[in-house]
């Protein structure tokens, strides 16, 4: 019994703080929205994808030089006439054939091995021999490119080219991930620099509201003027239509998190708003930057690999234009008699073997498609090492303009952190004069103004700082995970 109720309330507990967890909205930080935006957005799904389809691809074409088996069965029949009744004659045959054929990408060529096995059944008056008779055969058979994909040559090129196509999928799949981190990073700034500004301005609000019942004490007591506290309270209004304005600049702030991290408008979920105050900065050379931008960004690679992989294609087109030599090769053993087992016996023994070596020549005497493919070839290659030259001078650009930002924003940073303490110094002595009867409401009012936009700006340029941060690392191509 006691047990019972143990488990009674273990579950009536348990469900308690199911339903209070579930109650509450789940809270994420920046980890957490690139954890989701990379489970969730499309384009990395995309690039998944792609990059999955190439692995097959390549399995695929592996594929080619597994050996494959083959079977056959089959049974004919056949009535033949002749000039009477008795020439004419009535044969089926019974067939059996297991076969086993290996292509080698090492050599190009490739290799067959056949068991064969014949039962032929006749009832012709003339028939000269067994009746049934049974025919096995066993033959061994080898192709080999001897201009054409010599030993090979197409074959591994091509299971080169496609391995590499299987690393731009790869690449491109980074690729995607480091864009995906760059917009989450960007949007979460966004948003904490619009949670930031609305915090400031209802702390703005608050003092003025205070100010105000002060002022209007003091105007009761017959300590201030009327104008004082018209001055105060207009303050009061325009700051409250300020803090709408920055509420609904959260709202479209969270909206485009929310759309880049692939979370459902409506769905329980908020942010956890965090910024890093403690602020350090070291600058960085150009060379360094750009360096590092070859060495790692992920779109360069591809465009290498591109370049490469059109390499490749080039020699696969100059070695198609070569004419289609090959040597055929064969061997095998035979016999006919009354039973299976003297064929076997027979073909064991190697008493009637049959060898076999003849040449094929295929010629093209125009060649004009696979001329024509040759060209294409350079062509697409010569265009390509020109994109890769552009493109090598836009990324030194891209990380000059973001390595400039970054270093400014730092310095931007250190002066708007300076003019916080100001603003907040001079606030204070401003307030202690008035309080001496040594200052107007209007000044105190101006430097609270001051304040708040010194405050603004600080949240302004560290959130800018981060973001210039973030696009100096996706310019410079660090992988996102």
């Amino acid at each position: 019994m006691k047990k019972s109720i143990k488990k009674q309330i273990f579950i009536i507990s348990l469900t308690m703080i199911t339903h209070t967890a579930m109650a509450e909205d789940p809270v994420i930080g920046l980890k957490e929205c690139i954890k989701k935006g990379l489970e969730n957005n499309l384009n990395v799904h995309r690039a998944e994808y792609e990059r999955l389809s190439a692995r097959e691809a390549v399995v695929q074409t592996e594929s080619r030089y597994e050996p494959s088996v083959s079977l056959s069965a089959s049974r004919t029949d056949q009535k033949t006439s002749g000039t009477s009744a008795l020439y004419g004659s009535e044969n089926e045959m019974y067939t059996i054939e297991l076969g086993v054929n290996k292509r080698f990408s090492a050599t190009g060529g490739s290799l067959g091995l056949s068991w064969a096995n014949e039962k032929t059944d006749t009832d012709s008056a003339f028939m000269s021999t067994f009746n049934p008779f049974y025919d096995s055969s066993l033959s061994l058979t080898y192709s080999q490119p001897l201009l054409k994909n010599f030993v090979g040559r197409n074959d591994k090129l091509t299971l080169e080219n496609i391995g590499i196509y299987e690393q731009i999928a790869n690449l491109s799949y980074i690729y995607n991930m480091n864009g995906l981190v760059y917009l989450v990073e960007n949007a979460y700034y966004d948003l904490v620099f619009a949670v930031k500004n609305l915090d400031i301005k209802k702390a703005s609000l608050d003092r003025s509201k205070r100010l105000l019942n002060i002022n209007r004490k003091k105007m009761k007591d017959g300590l201030m003027e009327e104008v004082d506290v018209i001055a105060t309270e207009a303050a009061v209004t325009i700051q409250g239509a300020a803090i709408m304005l920055a509420e609904d600049s959260v709202k479209t702030a969270k909206e485009n998190l929310r759309r880049i991290i692939g979370i459902a408008p409506g769905s329980a979920c908020d942010f956890m708003i965090d910024i890093n105050t403690d602020f350090e900065h070291t600058d960085v050379e150009l060379d360094v930057v750009y360096g590092k931008a070859l060495a790692n960004r992920a779109d360069l690679g591809i465009m290498e690999l591109n370049i490469e992989a059109g390499k490749l294609d080039e020699k696969i087109r100059r070695n198609e234009k070569l004419p289609e030599l090959r040597l055929d090769t064969s061997y095998s053993l035979a016999d006919t008699s009354e039973d299976l087992s003297g064929n076997y016996d027979t073909i064991a023994a190697g008493d009637y073997p049959t060898w076999y070596a003849g040449l094929t020549l295929n010629l093209f005497p125009l060649s004009r498609k696979t001329k024509s493919a040759l060209k294409q070839a350079r062509y697409a290659n010569n265009l390509n090492a020109a994109e890769l030259e552009d493109k090598k001078d836009q990324i030194r650009v891209e990380c000059a303009q973001a390595l400039r930002n970054f270093n400014t924003y730092a310095k931007y940073v250190i002066a708007a952190t300076r003019s916080l303490e100001l603003q907040r110094r001079k606030l204070h002595l401003e307030e202690l004069k008035f309080n001496q009867g040594r200052s107007s409401i209007q000044w105190v009012l101006n430097y609270q103004d001051d304040l708040s936009n010194s405050e603004v700006e600080y949240y302004r340029a560290l959130t800018d700082y981060f973001k210039a941060q973030s696009r100096l690392v996706n310019v410079i191509g660090a992988e996102a995970i």
